[in-house]
C-alpha cells in the first residue's frame, strides 16, 4: 500500500474553496442482473473529476452511456466480426481517448481486464470499475498488469439494484504513456471516494491530472 501525495488538481480547487458537490440522477427499473448495473451518478461525478472528461464508455446502451462515443457491454454475438459493437471486439481508434469501463459482472472479467491491457498499448487511458473480488484468478491478472488499483471505501450502491456489490468495489487505472510501473504489481490504495462529493482530502495519486 503506498501513501498519496496530492489530490488531481479540480478535486483539489473544490477542497481548498470549500465549495460543496453533489451529483444527482434519475433512478432506474430495478434489475436483477448485474450486466445492466449502473455505475451511480455520485461515483462516476467523482472519477470524471479525477481522471478527466471520459472519451468513451466501453461497455454501456444508449439509455445509461457515461460518454458521447460508447460501445455495447455484454457480446450477442463473440465472434468478432464486421460492425460488431461491443467493446471487448470494436475495432476503434482509441489512441489519446480517455476510457470509462464498467463491465457486464456475470460475463469473463479477465477478458475485460486483458481489454484494458490492449488499450493501454493502443494508446489509451482506462479506468474500469471492479468487484473487489481478490480471492479470483482475474484479480491476480488485473493486480499484475494495471497501474494503479484503488480499494473503494465503503458498499457502491448501483444503479438498477436495490443491493450492494458483496465484494465491495475497485477502480483499476491502465496508463498510456505514464509513469513507470512496478515491475511486479500495480500500486494498490484505499481510496474514500465519497469524502470527494463533500471536498475533502483527495486520496488520488498526483500525476493523473
Amino acid at each position: 500500500m503506498r501513501a498519496v501525495q496530492a489530490a488531481p488538481r479540480r478535486l483539489r480547487m473544490c477542497w481548498e474553496s470549500g465549495e460543496k458537490v453533489s451529483a444527482p440522477g434519475p433512478t432506474r427499473k430495478v434489475s436483477t442482473s448485474r450486466d445492466t448495473w449502473e455505475t451511480p451518478d455520485d461515483l462516476f461525478f467523482v472519477m470524471d473529476l479525477a481522471f478527466g472528461h471520459f472519451d468513451i464508455d466501453l461497455a454501456a446502451s444508449d439509455l445509461n452511456t457515461r460518454a458521447e462515443v460508447w460501445f455495447e457491454g455484454p457480446c450477442i454475438d463473440p465472434v468478432d466480426g464486421v460492425g460488431c459493437r461491443c467493446g471487448l471486439h470494436v475495432s476503434y481508434d482509441f489512441n489519446g481517448k480517455s476510457v470509462w469501463l464498467n463491465p457486464p459482472y456475470s460475463r469473463s472479467i479477465e477478458d475485460w481486464v486483458w481489454r484494458c491491457h490492449d488499450l493501454r498499448h493502443e494508446g489509451a487511458n482506462v479506468v474500469i470499475l471492479l468487484p473487489a473480488a481478490t480471492d479470483t484468478k482475474w484479480w491476480q491478472l488485473l493486480v499484475h498488469l494495471a497501474d494503479t488499483v484503488y480499494l473503494l471505501v465503503g458498499r457502491v450502491q448501483f444503479k438498477g439494484t436495490t443491493s450492494s456489490n458483496p465484494n465491495g468495489s475497485a477502480i483499476a487505472v491502465f496508463q498510456h504513456g505514464g509513469p513507470p510501473r512496478r515491475m511486479d504489481n500495480a500500486d494498490i490504495i484505499m481510496w474514500d471516494w465519497k469524502s470527494e462529493l463533500r471536498c475533502e482530502s483527495s486520496p488520488v495519486v498526483a500525476g493523473h491530472r
